[in-house]
């Protein structure tokens, strides 16, 4: 019975996590035209709302990079937040763009950081950071053989590949973000299996470029993945 409700739990808030950001995003368009604002009106500021709604400013930002995606709201840098448009997305639509919004920001991201990380992995990769890889790679081989999923797996190889650059700063922020990628990348596994042999192919030149110490090369097939990973969630996401 315990171990029941524990899953229960652990279920509904993940559910809670999710939907926050689409419950946050229709709280605003609710205020918007509650308030009559109509196109080329300022928003309150990020801090504002996010005394207004109680939540995070990580929040605010993606309820409102999902709304600008949807055509709502316009983000004018250094300026604010202004309504685009009058009209309201369907909530199909609402949830597609909110998810278009994460899925773009969690990339911009991941491009920041990781393409350097891998420059200086392939500097400072030690003897046991190239092991620990090679570990890893036959696991992952096995499952890609095997048609089991290759998520966890890539993951295990992407968090070793990162953690040769020896930096504990960007390490942490890279263990901020993972859970996203894992929930994109069971999104895009369930959507395009056969993804799989052609991410470990990418994965496995990467190793390469570490273990041959090419830093430059290493940031290329970095940046050149992600570029490949950010098509392919847009492609699932936009069906």
């Amino acid at each position: 019975m315990l171990l029941s409700m524990a899953k229960s739990t652990l279920v509904l808030e993940r559910v809670d996590r999710q939907r926050l950001t689409q419950v946050v995003a229709e709280s605003l368009l609710a205020r918007m035209d509650r308030d009559e604002l109509g196109p080329g009106e300022k928003l309150p500021s990020e801090r504002e709302l996010m005394k207004m709604l109680h939540v995070g400013r990580s929040t605010v930002r993606e309820a409102l990079n999902g709304l600008s995606l949807a055509g709502v709201v316009e983000i004018r840098h250094g300026q604010g937040y202004f309504v685009a448009s009058r009209a309201r997305p369907a909530p199909h639509a609402l949830e597609l763009a909110l998810r278009r919004g994460v899925t773009a920001s969690l990339m911009e991201a991941r491009v920041l950081v990781e393409v350097e990380m891998v420059g200086l992995a392939a500097e400072r990769a030690t003897v046991e950071d190239l092991t620990e890889m090679e570990k890893v790679l036959a696991a992952y081989e096995k499952a890609v053989r095997a048609g089991a999923s290759t998520v966890r797996p890539a993951a295990r190889f992407h968090q070793r590949l990162l953690d040769a650059s020896h930096n504990e700063v960007l390490l942490g922020f890279v263990r901020m973000y993972m859970p996203k990628v894992l929930e994109r990348g069971d999104e895009l596994e369930r959507e395009e299996p056969e993804h799989a042999l052609a991410e470990y192919q990418e994965h496995h030149s990467l190793y390469e470029a570490v273990r041959d110490h090419q830093p430059e090369v290493a940031r290329h097939r970095m940046r050149v993945h992600l570029e490949v990973m950010t098509a392919e969630f847009t492609r699932v996401e936009e069906g």
